[in-house]
């Protein structure tokens, strides 16, 4: 009797016994309480979907539960909010059995669609695309995955048009056309995504356009206002190896022809020096020549000219001048300021009546234009013009021509900027 006994416990710890007094064991005691059999489990559903578990630790206790998906709401929560100053009211949205919000209601009022929301369109070429409302409740530029090649809108609004598509006038069968207006024409363009094609002037890439002449001129074509290192040439006729091709002119890395261009069609390459290629300004100026189809090119300073008219009339002032008439131009750098050009035919050398004008290719129109001058010492069927001369790049003619259908010797004294 007296005696004692231990034993560990099933949750931890150790209990024990006592003998008693009859010589038997007491009731084992000292043991701590639990809630379960260590290494038990047991699962649960959880409130946005799936479920989470727990297990019974060695002490007898439940461990805490795991296992639930998170989330942002409560089931079935909603929110408002004021739809914004394009809509009037509020819109809601609720939280969804899965603890996300759902979208928020459409607004109702003088918008045109709740801000951020989407929707399928086609552009003005027909390409489908997607479009997305604004802040202002506005649909949005239509945009298409990707560029469509051939059209003319800017699919997929990245700010260009036609990228990485070799344009329709790569090749000189294709040279796209140009309309000439009276005065300079100008037409833009990107040599970035064309080819190098056959019978250009150099390896890089280029594009090719034409025109037609109905009457045998002196033409002005130059890339001044391009973004590269341009080259260009021409052909004439039919499609063919580019002849009379330039490089750098007026000290800049643009270039341009002058030629005098019987009637006919041409086709002019716009090319790259070396590899080169980029935007580009392609410009076309004209003059009309005279009866004999010569244009003499003429310096700066002052010159003095002779010559005797003969033949049909092709060109007329805007002061008359029936006559055959001579050409005399010169074109102008991108850097040329402002200058004075005078021109008289008040010398001895000239035996007939007279009409002088100086023409702007650049516009198509005179900038001076006498018949009968007064202060011709020798006669006043003489000519006397003076003219500012705009600052710029530009070809311009001065034209000796005959009052009705006069014609004859003359000598013209010219001072051209």
């Amino acid at each position: 009797p007296g005696t004692t006994e231990s034993r560990s416990c099933t949750c931890g710890g150790s209990e024990s016994r006592t003998c008693s007094a009859s010589c038997f064991w007491g009731a084992w005691s000292g043991c701590p309480s639990g809630e379960c059999s260590p290494g038990t489990t047991e699962s649960r559903s959880c409130t946005c979907g799936g479920s989470e578990s727990r297990t019974c630790t060695a002490s007898c206790f439940w461990g805490a539960w795991s296992g639930c998906p998170t989330g942002e709401c409560t089931p079935g929560q909603t929110q408002t909010q004021s739809c914004g100053n394009c809509n009037t009211g509020t819109q809601s949205r609720t939280c969804s059995s899965s603890c996300f919000w759902g979208p928020w209601s459409v607004c109702v009022g003088g918008g045109a669609c709740p801000p951020g929301s989407t929707q399928s369109c086609s552009n003005s070429c027909g390409v489908a695309g997607s479009q997305t409302c604004s802040a202002a409740c506005t649909w949005g530029a239509c945009c298409a995955p990707a560029e469509v090649c051939g059209n003319t809108c800017d699919d997929n609004c990245n700010g260009l048009t036609n990228e990485g598509c070799t344009p329709a006038n790569d090749e000189c069968s294709g040279a796209t056309a140009i309309s000439l207006s009276t005065g300079r024409t100008t037409v833009t363009g990107s040599t970035a995504s064309a080819t190098n094609s056959s019978g250009s002037c150099t390896a890089a890439n280029d594009v090719w356009y034409r025109f037609t002449l109905t009457v045998r001129e002196t033409v002005f074509i130059n890339t001044y206002g391009s973004a590269y290192d341009t080259y260009l040439g021409y052909v004439s006729g039919t499609c063919g190896a580019a002849g009379g091709c330039t490089d750098d002119s007026c000290s800049t890395v643009q270039s341009e022809l002058v030629y005098n261009m019987p009637a006919g069609t041409y086709y002019v390459v716009v090319d790259g020096y070396g590899t080169a290629s980029g935007d580009f300004t392609l410009n076309i100026e004209r003059l009309p020549v005279g009866a004999n189809g010569v244009s003499w090119t003429i310096p700066a300073g002052t010159n003095t000219y002779s010559g005797t008219t003969s033949g049909s009339s092709l060109v007329s002032g805007s002061c008359g001048g029936g006559g055959p008439e001579h050409l005399y131009m010169w074109t102008r750098c991108p850097s040329a300021a402002s200058g004075t050009f005078s021109a008289h035919t008040c010398n001895t050398g000239t035996n007939y009546d007279t009409v002088i004008y100086l023409r702007s290719a650049v516009t198509g129109a005179d900038l001076a234009c006498n018949d009968d001058d007064t202060t011709c010492s020798s006669s006043s069927l003489r000519s006397r013009i003076s003219a500012t001369v705009p600052a710029g790049a530009g070809m311009y003619g001065f034209y000796v021509d005959g009052y009705g259908t006069s014609a004859g010797a003359y000598a013209a004294t010219m001072t051209r900027p």
